[in-house]
């Protein structure tokens, strides 16, 4: 599983072919992986998370890391996809 992360983000490498790629092999790594690599492999994949603790207690939106920002714009764009991004950068703490 340790492989399988690392291999994730390879520099220097067509990043639409990478992304492709991730986008078919994503849901066979986390089906696979403990708790720990999930949670690993997320905070590798995003800056951000916002959860609804009022009404639902779940998630309402994401804000990738700019490498990943492809793959999760091509999950909104599938059909019955909850998916919805945040695309404003992260505000600097003042």
């Amino acid at each position: 599983m340790e492989d399988e992360l690392a291999e994730l983000v390879i520099p220097g490498v067509d990043a639409t072919k990478e992304t492709g790629i991730l986008q078919e092999e994503l849901p066979a790594i986390l089906g696979e992986a403990t708790l720990t690599e999930r949670r690993r492999l997320l905070l590798t994949m995003l800056d951000a998370v916002y959860v609804d603790t009022v009404e639902e207690t779940s998630i309402v939106a994401i804000r990738p890391k700019p490498a990943f920002q492809p793959l999760f714009e091509i999950a909104t764009t599938r059909k019955g996809s909850d998916v919805v991004l945040i695309n404003e950068p992260p505000l600097a703490n003042c």
